[in-house]
């Protein structure tokens, strides 16, 4: 598997700014606006408000840990740990997804206003 380089996404791989936004906040485990009807692996909608995605921080930080794992483990074998570890299902295919389109950025470890601070520098 390719190793993730969130620095070859660029503007130009995106077709709007929004898209590029949202990328950004996946990547950081920041909050997001609902999209699609389709919520992301590693979050769930908003007690408060159902049209917000609210990042689960155990399963982004068990994420970010399945990338190292990857390194001595097979793909199967990951996917099969970070489904019991998160008690949320996730295929193979899904963390192979995952892991080549919105790959975590350490920065997920920050507390979250340093993540927003993280994006905000992004967005810049």
């Amino acid at each position: 598997m390719a190793k993730c380089n969130p620095d070859r996404v660029t503007r130009q791989s995106f077709t709007s700014l929004s898209q590029l936004n949202r990328y950004r906040k996946i990547v950081l485990g920041l909050p997001l606006p609902l999209a699609r009807f389709k919520v992301p692996w590693g979050y769930f909608p908003s007690p408060e408000d159902p049209k917000w995605l609210l990042p689960d921080e155990n399963a982004l930080r068990l994420l970010l840990k399945a990338k190292e794992y990857l390194v001595t483990c097979s793909l199967k074998e990951v996917a099969t740990w970070l489904s019991a570890e998160s008690k949320v299902s996730i295929s193979i295919e899904g963390l192979r997804n995952i892991l080549r389109e919105r790959c975590p950025l350490p920065e997920i470890m920050l507390e979250y206003n340093d993540r927003l601070a993280a994006y905000n520098n992004l967005s810049a």
